[in-house]
């Protein structure tokens, strides 16, 4: 009986579950749906929020959204250059929301993420939480010392 050298052997190993769309890597389970984001109350009002798409691993309460981030003026091309940028944080599945005065319900897609990409995400959503944290604990202590305050009459300057 003639055997395959072990390179062969695992290469076929690779190549027939790539042919058959099958994965070869670990994975982690996710949840992708789309759903509205306002960024005011008169957005909401007048239907002009804008529609991402979510992914929420339930094993970990993790949610990630895709967003963009201005990078400045590109003089060469005349536009503004832009970078992607994920959020993530901890919480509930967001399929279920208002689109104006009507609650909805988007369907989820099961996705398969591959595992180190997964860690990444879920790494970024604990380092999200301890700024969170942060940001809370240090603005407290500006607003202690009445350094820093919102909320504030507008500078006559402004044109009242």
């Amino acid at each position: 009986m003639k055997r395959s050298p072990p390179s062969a052997v695992a290469a076929v190993g690779v190549l027939i579950p790539l042919l058959l769309g099958c994965q070869t890597t670990d994975s982690v389970r996710a949840l992708r749906y789309k759903r509205v984001y306002y960024d005011s109350v008169l957005e909401w009002s007048h239907g002009m929020g804008r529609w991402v798409e979510e992914l929420y691993f339930p094993e970990k309460r993790v949610v990630a959204n895709l967003s963009w981030r201005s990078e400045g003026w590109d003089e060469e091309k005349k536009e503004t250059r832009y970078k992607a940028v994920l959020n993530t944080f901890y919480g509930e599945i967001g399929n279920k929301f208002l689109v104006g005065k009507n609650e909805t319900e988007e369907p989820t897609v099961e996705v398969r993420v591959p595992e180190e990409l997964a860690k990444k995400i879920f790494a970024l959503a604990e380092l999200t939480r301890k700024m969170n944290e942060e940001q809370e604990r240090v603005g407290e202590a500006v607003k202690k010392e009445e350094l820093l305050h919102w909320d504030v009459e507008a500078p006559k300057s402004a044109g009242e």
